[in-house]
Parts: structure tokens; C-alpha cells; sequence
């Protein structure tokens, strides 16, 4: 199985990701554990990562070669579940096409909502609990912000092709994940 889950920064997207993989067998892919990953091995990588700790996006090219190269890997080719990747219709197309290239399409994109207020107040106590430089104030409000403007859309671009399943992320996240499993009728 092929998933995307989606939803803006805070929403539980990487713990969602998290339980659901364990469960499903699959590796969860999170574009943000890659990009901190990656941060060391170059000085670009460095400059990249200091850019998303600002609270932007990375490069459409830099995470798509970065995310290409890991979906090649050998444990994905049973399937995966992408976590924060695609963020851009641009990046959605090309990994859109990337699939097709190899047979493969998404099956679902899990769309995880939650109230703006509900959101900050996570990953401020992420911030503070793990460390994160990303999760400042300021930064939080440039991501929502982005997401609205530029991930919003490839909701819209997964809409059209009818894989779209919306999901509640204010419970607990066993019973998120839960409910996740019933939304793609897989027994929890």
C-alpha cells in the first residue's frame, strides 16, 4: 500500500505515520527526518536545513532527487507511507509521474484536520519538549501559512483523482490511527 497522509504542521502527521506503518508493515517516509538526515552531509544540506529550521520549505528539486533516491530503496517496494512529501503541486506532479514511471500510483492520501489553535499549541510543546528549532512561534506561523499556500492545493490535485480520505486529528492518536484504518477499511 501506497499512502500520503496530509495536513498542516502539528496536525500528528509523524505520529500518525509512526503507528500506521508498524501496523501495516510499511516504511513511513517523513520528508522532515529526511531533510534532518540529511543536514550533515554537506554544507548545501547544511544551508537547506537552516533554511526549513526558518520555518520555510526546502527546494521543490533538492526533496524531490532526496525523496526519489529513498523510494528506490529496496523496503519500499511493497509500499510506503509519505509523510510531509509531496508539499507542492509541483512536487505532487512529479512524484506523480515518478510513479507512473515505475507502475505504481498512490492508493490513498490521508487528509489530517485540526483547528489552528490546536495546532500552535503542539508544536510549541514539541518544541520544547524535543528541541526542534523549527517549532518557534514565528516559524509555526510561516508554516501555516505556507501550508495554506502551497499544500492546500495538492489536496485539491489528489481530490480530482478520488483518493482523498479526511480525517479527525483531535482525538488521542491511538484512536486517530484507528479510525485511519477503518477510513481505508483495513481491520485495526
Amino acid at each position: 500500500m501506497r499512502l500520503l497522509l496530509i495536513g498542516p504542521p502539528g496536525v500528528g502527521k509523524g505520529t500518525q505515520g509512526r503507528l500506521l506503518a508498524q501496523q501495516l508493515g510499511i516504511p513511513h517516509l517523513s520528508s522532515g527526518q529526511l531533510l534532518r538526515d540529511a543536514r550533515n552531509q554537506s554544507a548545501e544540506n547544511e544551508a537547506i536545513a537552516s533554511h526549513v529550521d526558518s520555518g520555510n520549505f526546502a527546494p521543490d528539486q533538492w526533496i524531490l532527487n532526496l525523496m526519489g533516491q529513498r523510494l528506490e530503496q529496496p523496503d519500499c517496494s511493497a509500499g510506503y507511507l509519505l509523510d510531509g512529501f509531496p508539499r507542492t503541486v509541483v512536487q505532487a506532479q512529479q512524484l506523480d509521474e515518478h510513479l507512473h514511471a515505475s507502475g505504481q500510483r498512490l492508493d490513498r492520501v490521508v487528509q489530517y484536520l485540526a483547528p489552528d489553535e490546536v495546532l500552535i499549541a503542539r508544536l510549541l510543546h514539541r518544541g520544547t519538549v524535543e528541541g526542534r528549532a523549527d517549532d518557534n512561534q514565528q516559524a509555526i506561523e510561516q508554516r501555516l501559512v505556507d501550508y495554506q499556500r502551497q499544500t492546500e492545493p495538492v489536496i485539491e490535485h489528489y481530490r480530482q483523482q478520488g483518493i482523498v480520505v479526511v480525517i479527525e486529528a483531535t482525538a488521542d492518536p491511538e484512536s486517530i490511527a484507528g479510525e485511519t484504518l477503518r477510513q481505508l477499511s483495513i481491520d485495526p
